[in-house]
Order: C-alpha cells, then sequence, then structure tokens
C-alpha cells in the first residue's frame, strides 16, 4: 500500500514539473519569436531612415546642381565679371531664402530681367526684389513678372522707371480696381509704344489702365482703345478736324488743347478734365456723336470713361493705387 502510494506521488510530481519545462519552453519560444520580430523592426526602421537621408541629401544635391547650372546660364546672358556673378548668386541665395521662390527660381528672375536689358547694377539695388515681389502680388509665374516690369522699363526708358517703380505702379493699379497684373499685361502690350511716342508716362498710362478696368474696359481691349484715341487726338478727318474745332478742342492754327505750348501731351488727369468740360453742356447722345466723329468707334470706349471721370475720377485712382507697394501686397499674400 505505501509502495503504491509513493508511486502515486513521484508519477504526479514528474507530470507536473513536466507540463512546467513544456511552459517555460513555451514562454522562451515566445519571448524569442517576439525578440526577433524586433530585431526585424528596428533594422527595416534603420533602413528607412537611411533611405530617407539619402532622398533628402540627394535632392539636396540636386538642388545644388540646378542653381549651378542657373547661374551659370545667367553669366552667360550677362557677361558678368567674377565679381559681379560672386554677388548675383548670393542675392539669389538670400532671396530664395527669404521669399517663397528658391535660390533657382531667383536666377531664373535674373536671368529673365537681363534678357530683357536690366543692367545687373539695377538687379543688384532692388531689381530682383521688385519683380519677386510683382511675381508675388500679381499671382504670376517669375519669368511673366519679369516680362512686364522690363516692358515698362524699356517702353517708357524716359520715365527712368526702377523695376521696383513698375512693379509698385502695377501692384497698386491691380489693388485698387477691378483688374489685375496679367490683365494689366495685356493692355500695356496694346498701348505702350504709341503711349511713350506721344510722352505719356507709364504713371499715366497705368492709372489710365485702372481707371478704364473700373469703368468694365479692361486688358487688350483697354489698351488698344487707349492707343487710338491717344492717335486721334490730332484729327485723322475733316470731319474730326471740324468736331474739334467746334468744341474748341483745337485752336485756329490747329493746334490741339490736349498738349501744352511746348508740343508736350498733357496728364491723364488734365486730358480727362478738358472732354468733361468741353462736351458737358450737350446731351448724351450728341456728346457720343462728336466722341465718335473725333475719336472711331473704337477708342469712343476710352474717351467716354474718361469724359466722365475727369480730373477727379483719375487723381483719385492715382491716390488709391499709390497707398500700397508691391512688396506690401506680396507680403499680405
Amino acid at each position: 500500500m505505501a509502495d503504491h502510494t509513493i508511486n502515486v506521488r513521484i508519477g504526479a510530481t514528474i507530470t507536473d514539473l513536466t507540463r512546467e519545462l513544456n511552459q517555460a519552453q513555451s514562454r522562451l519560444e515566445d519571448f524569442g519569436s517576439r525578440l526577433s520580430n524586433m530585431g526585424r523592426s528596428i533594422a527595416m526602421g534603420f533602413g528607412v531612415m537611411t533611405t530617407g537621408l539619402g532622398a533628402v541629401v540627394g535632392s539636396s544635391v540636386k538642388e545644388a546642381m540646378n542653381f549651378e547650372q542657373q547661374m551659370s546660364n545667367v553669366k552667360a546672358v550677362s557677361g558678368a565679371t567674377g565679381s559681379e556673378m560672386a554677388k548675383l548668386s548670393k542675392l539669389a541665395e538670400d532671396l530664395g531664402a527669404k521669399t517663397k521662390y528658391s535660390a533657382v527660381e531667383a536666377g531664373q528672375g535674373i536671368e529673365e530681367l537681363m534678357k530683357a536689358g536690366v543692367s545687373t547694377a539695377d538687379i543688384l539695388n532692388g531689381g530682383l526684389a521688385g519683380a519677386l515681389d510683382l511675381a508675388t502680388a500679381g499671382e504670376l509665374d517669375l519669368s511673366e513678372a519679369a516680362e512686364i516690369a522690363s516692358t515698362a522699363l524699356n517702353a517708357f526708358r524716359n520715365d527712368n522707371l526702377s523695376v521696383t517703380d513698375a512693379a509698385n505702379m502695377l501692384a497698386g493699379a491691380a489693388n485698387a480696381s477691378a483688374t489685375d497684373v496679367h490683365e494689366l499685361k495685356y493692355g500695356l502690350s496694346m498701348v505702350s509704344a504709341v503711349a511713350s511716342g506721344v510722352g505719356l508716362s507709364f504713371k499715366d498710362t497705368s492709372t489710365a489702365l485702372a481707371v478704364f478696368a473700373q469703368n468694365g474696359l479692361k486688358g487688350s481691349d483697354a489698351g488698344t482703345s487707349l492707343k487710338t484715341m491717344l492717335l486721334n487726338l490730332t484729327p485723322a478727318s475733316e470731319a474730326a478736324y471740324g468736331q474739334m474745332l467746334d468744341l474748341g478742342l483745337i485752336t485756329k492754327d490747329g493746334s490741339s488743347i490736349f498738349y501744352d505750348a511746348q508740343g508736350n501731351i498733357k496728364s491723364f488727369a488734365e486730358m480727362s478734365q478738358i472732354l468733361q468740360d468741353k462736351l458737358k453742356g450737350l446731351t448724351k447722345e450728341q456728346q457720343q456723336a462728336a466722341l465718335k466723329t473725333m475719336f472711331g468707334t473704337d477708342a469712343v470706349r476710352a474717351a467716354n470713361i474718361m469724359m466722365k471721370e475727369g480730373a477727379k475720377g483719375a487723381d483719385a485712382m492715382w491716390k488709391s493705387m499709390s497707398k500700397v507697394t508691391a512688396a506690401e501686397v506680396a507680403a499680405e499674400k
């Protein structure tokens, strides 16, 4: 009986020991599996980190190569000296850090300005910053902003404008009226050559386009209408001559009162006031017939707006345009 009891106890003990050993082995295998998974995760994380770091380094290297290539393009266009190129490169890098544009894009802006004839000195002394501000304010590509600014500088060369001056007037016109810089570009492309040819300033031309836009005449239509009217300030037909003579817009010796004694065209505000004063005594029907006879069916649009606004409207628009700069509009946007 005692031997049987001993056998039962020993068997039970061995069974328990076996079960505990099996559980211990299972726990050990589970720990090993988790440790192995952890090792794989660490390896994978390190691989991702390494890949990401490699991508960043690769992107930086590519950006640096693109910048070097862009500045080589600038040198080829400008023929700038080594010292000038160093200054231009630093300018592009500085503005690339301060604005929403990259250093490469700033370099492209330099290239576009140089292609348009803007000097290295002007670019270094605020020209590039002005073009970047205009691009941001007008929501334009840098190349388009540089093109618009350079058009103003080249067409209105006698105004001695800087890129910043042109940018401020264009941004101001867009900010003060129902137009944008993109539409102003098309207006300027139509009228610039004639406006500068008759002696109208860029200030007056941009003010005129802003006034027209506020009255629903925009883009190339505005530029074409103003161009045609400026050409017809000197009567092109006997009928136009007779109408202008009757209204007192030209004297008996043939001199136009739209020009001063020295033969210089008067300001946009002065011309607008002349039209308002000379036609105010007529009925609406007579006014339209007279404007059509003097300026033609295209330019009658510009003439109507000028007659309506007078000097008061023109001066108010310029005052509103002058309240902001391109830099301020760009900063706001």
